[in-house]
């Protein structure tokens, strides 16, 4: 298979002599979920949004946060892997800055992180044009009586009242 440009890509198919070139959609880096965001903000830079698919509470205690990075410009979205850390001695990649704010108890809550300190987390990397990227990131959660909470993605504005499913 060649690709003929960043949105089709063209297979070829031998069979008895002939060659056949089929014009198909190329492949979108990690699609986004199907279904529709419960809550969404907009990046600094235009043409970027981050859109929360889902924010829910296992019997574990934790959290999972599943989001969408949504790339609508024409061109990739290559920001710095750095800008989504959360201290600057950490390896750039995880997307450890995220972070949820119970406003009601006025309680921040930081990634989850493994023995070793690590990010129980989702790397960020570029994302091409009109593509979308998805990511997840694991929280302690919050009381039982604490329903929605503020999402906090670094380099995008805040979102409030994020619903906690069960």
């Amino acid at each position: 298979m060649n690709y003929s440009n960043a949105r089709t890509m063209a297979a070829s198919i031998g069979f008895c002599g002939l060659v056949l070139t089929l014009a198909l959609p190329a492949p979108r880096l990690a699609l986004a979920q199907e279904g529709s965001a419960i809550a969404t903000a907009d990046a600094q830079t235009p043409g970027i949004r981050a859109e929360v698919r889902e924010l829910k509470r296992s019997s574990s205690g934790i959290l999972t946060l599943k989001f969408a990075i949504v790339n609508d410009m024409d061109q990739k979205y290559g920001a710095d892997k750095c800008d989504f850390r959360e201290t600057g001695n950490e390896e750039c990649g995880p997307i450890s800055g995220v972070y949820l704010v119970d406003t009601a108890n006025k309680k921040k809550y930081p990634v989850v992180r493994d023995a070793e300190g690590k990010c129980v987390c989702a790397e960020i990397q570029g994302i091409p044009p009109k593509s979308s990227l998805n990511l997840w990131v694991k929280f302690p959660a919050p009381p039982e009586d604490v329903k929605p909470v503020t999402v906090v993605i670094p380099n995008f504005m805040a979102m409030d009242d994020v619903p906690i499913s069960q």
